[in-house]
């Protein structure tokens, strides 16, 4: 957790150097990511990250914990229309903001409970359905759906769609640098399925671990804290499948703290805005997290 003080924040870094090199967005929570050039923020996170999910009958959700195929699951962004590659082709995603669905049904994230819309076209759930080897449906945000981030049971002010636990999830090429000069072979940085990758060639490694925000051209982003890696790290995002225990082995070794591990860092904005591969950005600090 980030260290608060009452003082204005201390400007730790300002170097030109630091930007924006990489902007992901995953529409459906634990499947393929898409990398792109530039996206709205909005207090929620990127525009259409995590604004679907797949669920069991029960409504609980499906992730790559438990099914690592699904990071297999293709999808593209076209003209804000946002479609699943299946066998038949392209099938476009009914759910929007604003829009009232045809079917709602109770589904929980985690701990929270929340009303979701289901996708009206009956091919994907069957589709989805064959990939993870159970009956599933896609559900998404539509008309009256809330959800607040919560931490240590403390219910925030601050809205949140579909992702574990914060809007946004940072990390850094210095830092997957470090990592991978530890290991015997290299991983992407999709491997920690980021929303903004930023890079810094004479940048320190892990040097977000101290940030207390980031100011871009067209957004400020606050640091809430840093993120505790999961198996999902270990599963190949182009295969499906899980290659070794690492990272998280060399994580443990210089990066654990009590029983977790850690690399990235967790974010949110307030007031949103917008952001491009390229922007400039300078990272303030008033501690450790």
């Amino acid at each position: 957790m980030a260290i608060k003080c009452a003082c204005a924040p201390i400007l730790t870094s300002m170097s030109s150097a630091l930007r924006v090199a990489e902007i992901w967005i995953y529409p459906v929570k634990s499947c393929h990511g898409i990398s792109l050039e530039a996206s709205e923020l909005l207090p929620t996170g990127l525009r259409w990250d995590r604004h679907w999910m797949i669920v069991r009958p029960d409504g609980s959700m499906l992730t790559q914990r438990e099914k690592p195929q699904m990071a297999r699951l293709l999808l593209s962004l076209k003209n804000d229309q946002i479609s699943m590659q299946t066998p038949s082709g392209l099938i476009e995603l009914a759910m929007k903001p604003g829009v009232r669905p045809e079917r709602t049904r109770k589904v929980r994230v985690w701990n929270d409970d929340v009303e979701a819309g289901v996708e009206p076209d009956a091919r994907l759930h069957a589709y989805l359905s064959d990939v993870v080897g159970e009956p599933v449906e896609l559900v998404g945000v539509a008309q009256g759906f809330h959800r607040q981030v919560t931490e240590s049971k403390v219910l925030l002010d601050q809205p949140v769609r579909f992702a574990d636990q914060q809007p946004l999830m940072i990390a850094t090429r210095a830092s997957l640098r470090e990592l991978n000069n530890r290991m015997d072979e290299e991983i992407p940085i999709h491997r920690f399925r980021p929303n903004l990758v930023l890079e810094d060639e004479s940048g320190a490694a892990f040097a977000e671990d101290g940030w207390s925000a980031i100011q871009l051209p067209g957004a400020r982003i606050e640091i809430r804290q840093r993120v505790a890696r999961c198996p999902i790290t270990t599963i190949d995002q182009d295969e499906g499948r899980k290659i070794s225990a690492e990272p998280l082995k060399t994580l443990a070794g210089f990066r654990r703290d009590k029983n977790k591990v850690y690399f990235g860092v967790h974010a949110f904005s307030k007031e949103g805005g917008h952001v491009s591969v390229g922007d400039g950005v300078r990272a303030f600090g008033v501690g450790s997290l």
